[in-house]
């Protein structure tokens, strides 16, 4: 009976561990990160609609091939940088990323862009489902409508 309960409770948690938002490419986004991230900046830079945890979390699935992409092409964009954009005295790792990435989309080119589309398009990734599921088109994390769930008939 107890294997049975774990092997649902991994199943039911996505990328078999409940921490885990989502993994890609050797990477893995833990939900202390995307809360972290969703805490700094609301915190820091109050934004009028607050940032929410699909937004972080799809910013750091594209963070680090923004951040390397833009090394390999002549605009570094380093943490020390990225930490002088953010008016807090200690903001995680994960926020630091994102802003790094942030930073680097400033001085992509079209060229670069198109570049990034491709990358991003043929990129997989295991979202938690609590978070939605990773948007190829969209290089981003969207909500998901379960194949069950049926539209109401309209009765007019």
């Amino acid at each position: 009976m107890a294997s049975v309960a774990l092997l649902g409770a991994l199943t039911l948690s996505a990328c078999g561990d409940t921490n885990v938002a989502a993994k890609f490419d050797g990477h893995v986004v833990t939900e202390q990160e995307v809360a972290s991230v969703v805490s700094d900046i609301n915190e820091a830079f109050q934004p009028a609609k607050p940032y929410t945890p699909q937004q972080a979390l799809g910013a750091l699935v594209r963070a680090p091939y923004l951040i390397d992409y833009a090394a390999e092409h002549g605009f570094p964009q380093t943490a020390s940088m990225a930490r002088t954009q953010i008016p807090l005295m200690d903001p995680s790792d994960a926020t630091v990323r994102v802003l790094q990435s942030t930073a680097a989309i400033d001085h992509l080119t079209q060229a670069d862009q198109i570049a990034l589309t491709k990358v991003f398009g043929d990129l997989e990734v295991d979202v938690n489902p609590k978070y939605g599921a990773y948007d190829p088109t969209q290089a981003g994390i969207g909500n998901v409508t379960p194949d069950w769930l049926k539209p109401a008939a309209d009765n007019t």
